[in-house]
């Protein structure tokens, strides 16, 4: 395991470690935090970072595909409960990583949830000419079932 350097192969010996795709390096405070300016309308405490129009352009289905907004998917109709699980809101949004991370932001429950693993940190395993890693198929590399529980669990 490389400490300190994306684990993105693609990202790590195409672009040197630098590239947008490569994820958000941060504290799980500072996740927190993040979230919450997008949970409340792009403020967080009394500093204003963006107003509510401009987080709208972001987390609004596309025309073209109602999974995604700009840069978030988003769980309208339900189409992304591998994602987002069972109980989800038409108005959570979120986002996944490749190496085993999921947000969600649901608006409508004022429910922020941060999943961090890293599933890929895992054996390679042969499938055919290609491979994957094991670790894709543990539970918290399904998302959506653990973000189910996590509804089941808050709406008690």
């Amino acid at each position: 395991m490389i400490l300190g350097e994306v684990h993105d192969e693609k990202a790590y010996y195409s672009f040197q470690g630098i590239a947008g795709h490569a994820g958000l390096f941060s504290t799980a405070h500072d996740l927190a935090i993040l979230m919450a300016v997008s949970l409340q309308g792009g403020g967080y405490g009394w500093q204003q970072f963006f107003d509510q129009a401009t987080l709208q352009q972001f987390i609004s289905p596309s025309p073209f595909d109602h999974k995604f907004g700009l840069g978030w998917r988003t769980a309208v109709q339900g189409d992304l409960a591998w994602h987002f699980g069972a109980y989800a809101s038409d108005t959570a949004y979120g986002h996944t990583g490749w190496t085993g991370t999921a947000t969600v932001i649901d608006p409508a429950q004022q429910l922020m949830v941060v999943l961090l693993t890293n599933k890929k940190h895992s054996p390679i395993v042969a499938d055919g000419d290609s491979y994957r890693f094991s670790g894709d198929s543990f539970e918290t590399g399904r998302y959506g079932s653990i973000l189910t529980l996590i509804y089941e669990a808050v709406q008690r």
